[in-house]
């Protein structure tokens, strides 16, 4: 008769064999976890825009990024290696000249308009003046500016203006800019706003209004 019962050899083999596909079983799901870490490791975030930029402790320019998809409050501070998009650092540092520029012409003609008076004195009562020299209400030329502190939802408004039509001071000695817009409508805006997103327009409107001395 012949016994059912297997060895211990042969159950010792299956054993070893069984063991083997656990092990590989398991390899083959690490290294599936493997890859997968290593996706997140790469995974890459678009740059909406660049706010500001400062200079770190150890020497090194860092950029404060808005990620495109991400609330300001995600908002971080970079160094150029993390910003895979060049062009977009170059489009930063252009607006940025411009815009310096834009504030440079703003205080020469600020002070020349110190310089030179800005009363009247034929009738003997001093009017309210604004950076050219005109008063309020022929600026607006009669017309009803909106007060709208974030504009188009663009982030280049030198398209879509018509022309500045004057800045004037309020009494918080803060500058407002008065805009007409191609498509008819008249707003007006903080002076910071306007450098920023039509820096060569406010050149423009200070060079065509600062006086220059005559050597």
């Amino acid at each position: 008769t012949m016994s059912r019962h297997k060895s211990n050899a042969q159950m010792k083999e299956e054993f070893s064999e069984d063991d083997n596909e656990i092990s590989n079983i398991s390899a083959k799901d690490q290294g599936m976890e493997d890859e997968e870490d290593d996706d997140d490791d790469d995974e890459v975030y678009v740059v909406e825009k660049i706010l500001d930029d400062r200079q770190a402790s150890n020497g090194v320019t860092e950029y404060l990024i808005k990620w495109e998809g991400y609330l300001n409050s995600e908002n971080s501070w970079e160094g150029e290696e993390n910003i895979l998009d060049k062009d977009i650092l170059k489009v930063y540092w252009e607006q940025k000249k411009k815009a310096a520029a834009a504030r440079k012409a703003a205080a020469a003609m600020k002070r020349n308009n110190s310089n030179s008076g800005n009363s009247n004195t034929s009738t003997g009562k001093r009017q309210r003046q604004t950076n050219n020299g005109s008063g309020v209400a022929d600026a607006k030329k009669s017309t009803e500016y909106d007060s709208d502190s974030d504009g188009p939802d663009a982030k280049d408004w030198e398209p879509l203006v018509e022309s500045i039509d004057t800045v004037d001071r309020l009494d918080d000695q803060s500058l407002v800019v008065f805009i007409s817009w191609k498509n008819g409508k008249y707003t007006k805006h903080p002076a910071n706003v306007v450098y920023e997103k039509c820096p060569q327009l406010m050149l423009k409107f200070y060079e065509e209004r600062v006086r220059f001395r005559n050597k």
